[in-house]
């Protein structure tokens, strides 16, 4: 099994969601890990993860949501992971799909019901997986924490994901070869067979009629 290093997305966005109590404020400070942080435009309390969700290839949302169901933590410079390198989160996912710019993330948060925030995306993460590959898991990671007593702002540092994939295998088959090595030296023995035959059937042939002429001179 193979691995990409943690890849940073190329491309982070807020969705708005209807009814949601407050929105992500420069998403693509989320695209590197250097403390300057995607922030929120309101607190809540207490603070869990809502959805926690990949994004196909064709746009829309995965199925399994992998929110962990824990309070968030004021811990800074700590990465919160998701999924793992044997889990596809419920997908059939192939190379295409991964390397393909939509494939991402999703996460969303909540006060565990009640008020809930916009989506913060993040996509285009420029994966190369060689095609034909099969894909064996995916790994999110999250920086992320909150500032503030009661409400807590959430903010993210840094998203990242780590594809896990095992490579087509080829094989060369040498069966031409062998098959080609066998009938050259087939068609030389049946050569050489050959060969011995006529030989022995001219010898066989000679001896009588030299006789035949002795015996005619002596009469």
């Amino acid at each position: 099994m193979a691995n990409t290093v943690a890849t940073s997305p190329q491309t982070m966005a807020n969705v708005t969601v209807a009814g949601s109590f407050f929105s992500w404020i420069n998403p693509d400070n989320a695209k590197v890990s250097d403390d300057i942080y995607v922030t929120s435009s309101n607190g809540i309390y207490p603070l869990y993860d809502k959805v926690v969700s990949l994004v196909l290839a064709d746009g829309s949302y995965g199925l399994e949501n992998k929110k962990t169901g824990v309070e968030w933590v004021e811990d800074a410079n700590t990465y919160f992971s998701y999924g793992s390198g044997t889990d596809l989160w419920g997908e059939t996912l192939t190379s295409e799909d991964v390397n393909d710019a939509d494939f991402g993330v999703i996460l969303q948060t909540d006060q565990g019901g009640g008020a809930y925030s916009d989506i913060l995306k993040a996509n285009n993460f420029g994966f190369a997986i060689p095609i034909g590959s099969t894909i064996d898991g995916v790994l999110v990671e999250i920086e992320r924490n909150y500032t503030g007593g009661r409400p807590h702002f959430p903010q993210i540092d840094h998203i990242r994901i780590t594809i896990y994939y095992t490579e087509a295998t080829t094989t060369t088959s040498t069966s031409s070869s062998t098959s080609s090595s066998t009938s050259t030296t087939s068609t030389s023995s049946s050569t050489s067979s050959t060969t011995s035959t006529s030989s022995s059937s001219s010898t066989s042939i000679t001896v009588p009629y030299l006789k035949f002429l002795v015996d005619r001179t002596e009469l």
